[in-house]
């Protein structure tokens, strides 16, 4: 399942358009690091480490043009 978010953007390698931030309702993520990326069928996905520390995959619909996150890892574990 995924959720729609917004994505903010600047060229990245190969002049693709690469999330710096993303929003997620009110809640703001400043991107540190995109650590990979790959395109499937019709999205293109983006693995990206968050100034929070967390891991977050999203992809771009490159048909419908929307941002989808997929996958989210806060990165503390516990104990």
């Amino acid at each position: 399942m995924a959720f729609l978010i917004v994505a903010d953007c600047r060229p990245g390698p190969g002049g693709v358009s690469t999330p710096h931030t993303l929003h997620l309702g009110r809640t703001r993520v400043a991107l540190k690091a995109l650590l990979d990326s790959w395109l499937g069928a019709d999205h293109h996905y983006f693995k990206l480490l968050g100034e929070d520390g967390a891991t977050w995959i999203v992809r771009h619909d490159l048909t419908e043009d929307r941002w989808e996150l997929t996958f989210y890892d806060s990165g503390q574990r516990p104990g």
